[in-house]
């Protein structure tokens, strides 16, 4: 296929940036990337599942970095409902059919939704797709700097965000082009201004307005950096931004989720929030950011304490002595369990794994539980959102840890959760 795949239906690949491009004879620059190796991705010493995603962010790294000058490139845009409520979802096809998938892995997950009709041979990443739907398709001339888009905080920082960066770093010739983005949201185009960019923005999914498929004559797309190599350069931007040198010598925080009933996934909430506050914690409701203020703080911020979810996008911007302490299901934070979506977590708190602790939480009574008679996991968005019950024992344990790893103790917290938190750590 060398014309528009719009409107037809047609057997292809769902590949990743580099043999999207190959296969489409689409030009390619390509480059190291710029620094060493971090320590961490060449530390023998990492165990398994962590190991896996350092094996994989080790050869993202020896890969380089790509920029792709895409065109013609057609977006499809497809509306689609979840557990969750109405999104919508953009999809790369170069000329020769093949949809631009940063990772193969979720094909599995996406088997049957929008034009991904039908995963034929999920080893090859062969795929029926089906576009004979879209009608409609808006020609676009201007070249265009694609980042992506996401609503979801930790999905904007970790993915959009950190892609920007790369670009910075490495292609920042593309910097003088206009930025194109699948959506976005008001207090996203607020941090990117707070951030010193500000680009003409075109977005192709408006709240409200009707979706359309485009053909871009001219389209370059950066290569998604491993977030070993990003994330550094987030904190260094926001560190810069904020005018402030500091690192690690600010407050200690509880990013809640309490005000999201009933997606807060923390059942004994007021009993982790008595504990915390005896440590010196300040709680901050995780839905309401100004964009100078958190981002001051969180990098400034000596300790973070969160449940899983999108307030992991604050993990960029936090120091490097930042301790970290991360509430989540069992199924989530346990070792045991290899799945796509556990893989994906993990590949995003690596970066942090050498200041990082992890509370696994226990599921309530009356409550289905993810893991089958046979012991296999079975994982929908809404078991991330069950209200799970934590240890308090357990995470004045982990206070403690990261009270001694920066050297400083918080006597109030030390002198009503020690005993305890010694008696559970024996």
């Amino acid at each position: 296929m060398t014309a528009s795949p719009i409107g037809k239906r047609f057997a292809a690949h769902a590949v990743p940036l580099g043999p999207w491009a190959e296969r489409a004879g689409y030009p390619i620059r390509h480059q190291p990337l710029e620094g060493r190796v971090p320590d961490s991705l060449l530390d023998p010493t990492v165990r398994r599942p962590w190991s896996r995603v350092q094996t994989e962010l080790l050869a993202k790294h020896n890969e380089g970095y790509l920029v792709v000058e895409a065109g013609p490139v057609d977006i499809v845009l497809h509306d689609w409902t979840d557990e969750r409520g109405t999104n919508a979802t953009a999809y790369l096809f170069s000329t020769k059919g093949d949809l631009y998938i940063e990772d193969p892995h979720w094909l599995t997950i996406l088997n049957g939704q929008g034009p991904i009709f039908q995963v034929l041979d999920a080893a090859t990443s062969k795929v029926f797709f089906d576009l004979s739907a879209c009608a409609t398709v808006v020609e676009v001339d201007e070249p265009y700097l694609y980042l992506g888009g996401h609503d979801n905080f930790g999905h904007w920082m970790c993915e959009i965000v950190a892609r920007l960066m790369g670009v910075c770093r490495q292609a920042s010739d593309l910097l003088d082009l206009p930025f194109l983005f699948d959506k976005l949201t008001e207090p996203q185009r607020a941090f990117l201004r707070h951030l010193g960019f500000e680009n003409p923005i075109r977005i192709l999914q408006a709240p409200g307005a009707r979706t359309y498929a485009y053909r871009f004559r001219h389209l370059f797309i950066a290569a998604l950096p491993p977030c070993t190599f990003s994330f550094p350069l987030m904190h260094e931007r926001i560190r810069r931004t904020t005018n402030d040198a500091k690192d690690g010598t600010g407050g200690r925080y509880f990013l809640s989720r309490r005000q999201l009933v009933p997606r807060h996934r923390i059942a004994n909430e007021a009993a982790i929030e008595t504990c915390l506050k005896a440590f010196g914690f300040e709680t901050h409701l995780s839905d309401v950011f100004d964009p100078i203020a958190d981002m001051r703080r969180i990098g400034q911020a000596e300790m973070l304490v969160l449940p899983y979810g999108a307030a992991l996008g604050n993990l960029p911007m936090t120091g490097p002595e930042c301790q970290i302490i991360v509430l989540g299901p069992d199924f989530l934070l346990t070792d045991r369990f290899e799945h796509p979506v556990l893989h994906y977590s993990r590949r995003y708190l690596f970066p942090f794994l050498d200041r990082l602790q992890l509370i696994p939480g226990t599921l309530p009574p009356n409550q289905p539980s993810p893991i089958d008679d046979r012991g296999d996991l079975h994982i929908n968005l809404l078991q991330f959102d069950v209200p799970y019950v934590y240890r308090v024992e357990a995470l004045a344990m982990a206070v403690l840890n990261a009270e001694k790893r920066l050297g400083r103790v918080h006597r109030s917290g030390s002198l009503a959760f020690g005993e305890k938190a010694g008696e559970a750590g024996r």
